[in-house]
């Protein structure tokens, strides 16, 4: 018997073997250069929150004193802040009595305050005291430390 010979139109063994392994190649490297960056970031965040972290540890502030003053007929909070850390401290917000950031703080000072290390700091906001009321006054610097104190007027 004869076979009729037809004319093959596919790629040979090792061809396919070759584009079989280049695929698979391919895909790993994909996926290593993807993971290896998924890492590079998880790594670089964690130093990022570390620096935090250890910021808040070296900052050290005091509230020496306050005095709930009229100043040219004008209500004032006036504080005394000693920083005794090894940092900058930059102070971005102030509560009284755990009620949301005091907006007079803001307007006062619309940077903040910054105080360096072993320096003393004034700070006076326009604020209305009751006489014999206690304040819980807690300051806050750029990186959520707080500096709490309590005073009565």
């Amino acid at each position: 018997m004869r076979r009729d010979s037809k004319k093959r139109s596919g790629i040979s063994e090792i061809i396919g073997t070759l584009l079989i392994v280049l695929a698979t190649i391919a895909i790993g490297s994909i996926l290593f250069v993807t993971s290896s960056n998924t890492l590079n970031l998880g790594v670089s965040n964690q130093l990022n929150q570390n620096s935090v972290v250890i910021q808040q540890l070296q900052e050290r502030i005091v509230t020496y004193d306050v005095w709930f003053q009229t100043n040219n007929s004008q209500q004032v909070l006036a504080m005394h802040l000693y920083n005794y850390g090894s940092v900058v401290v930059d102070i971005v917000a102030l509560y009284i009595n755990a009620s949301g950031p005091l907006t007079a703080f803001a307007t006062a000072y619309p940077n903040g305050v910054v105080i360096s290390p072993q320096q003393l700091q004034a700070l006076y906001i326009p604020f209305t005291a009751t006489h014999g009321m206690k304040y819980d006054i807690v300051l806050v610097s750029s990186v959520s430390s707080r500096f709490e104190s309590l005073w009565g007027a």
